[in-house]
């Protein structure tokens, strides 16, 4: 199925993730400045790295482990008015994160010239739910495949001194991903906790990382719907670069 947005359109009809809100939700609310060099882990049908591509005159490279998926980020990317800025690698993150990191000489790896100055994803998160017949949807729904501890670990190796890691995780884990990171040497610096309507609790949070702490984290929330059902000011706000229909 094709969603046309304002500036670009994706198609989704052999991905195992389909276009959500999530990754619309997160390219809207990340900070783009001074921003050259972007990977996407787990791209899926490209949307996460379109968004990017239209905030920012960066390089981007995408990584998708499923061919269908790859196949269809490609395309979408061709069709883009950005298909010089993006690449699309179908590859495992680790296998990619792992080369890539291995290209670097041992005297340039602690540079900060090296690596990418933000890391993106909406990554698989579901860890003990049913899983589906379809391997592809586990793929991309379930962290089995790309278990989080190894997700943050390839991305701080890849990350720039100065660079970022911004990431869309459900609020009930996000205290494991905080600790996991805290482990690997990155510190949060925003935190946007989603409450889907108001008057419910959060139910996703936007998170940004980087190596370099800045001794305190710029805390928010974001209410999409009022308790009315209509989008709040905020939410259109946020998303009015991005949807070509939202009242």
């Amino acid at each position: 199925m094709a969603f046309k947005f304002k500036k670009f359109t994706v198609e989704d009809s052999d991905c195992a993730m389909k276009v959500g809100t999530d990754s619309v939700l997160l390219g809207a609310w990340i900070n783009y400045t001074s921003t050259a060099n972007i990977l996407d882990v787990g791209t899926g049908c490209g949307l996460l790295a379109l968004i990017a591509a239209q905030n920012t005159n960066a390089t981007i490279t995408a990584i998708e482990i499923d061919f269908k998926a790859f196949c269809q980020a490609m395309q979408n990317f061709v069709n883009s008015s950005w298909s010089n800025r993006l690449t699309c690698i179908n590859n495992d993150f680790r296998a990619f994160a792992s080369e890539y990191y291995n290209q670097m000489s041992e005297d340039k790896v602690n540079d900060s010239a090296c690596g990418f100055d933000m890391i993106i994803s909406n990554p698989p998160y579901f860890t003990n739910s049913l899983k589906s017949s379809i391997t592809s949807r586990n793929t991309a729904r379930h962290n089995s495949v790309l278990p989080i501890y190894e997700l943050i670990h390839y991305a701080k190796l890849l990350l720039k001194k100065n660079g970022h890691l911004n990431i869309v995780f459900p609020v009930p884990d996000y205290e494991q991903l905080d600790l996991v990171c805290i482990q690997e040497g990155l510190a949060a610096t925003r935190k946007t906790f989603v409450i889907p309507r108001k008057g419910k609790r959060p139910n996703r949070v936007l998170l940004e990382y980087s190596i370099e702490s800045p001794g305190n984290i710029e805390m928010s929330e974001l209410t999409i719907r009022d308790e009315n059902g209509f989008y709040t000011n905020d939410y259109l706000r946020l998303t009015n670069p991005y949807y070509l229909h939202l009242h």
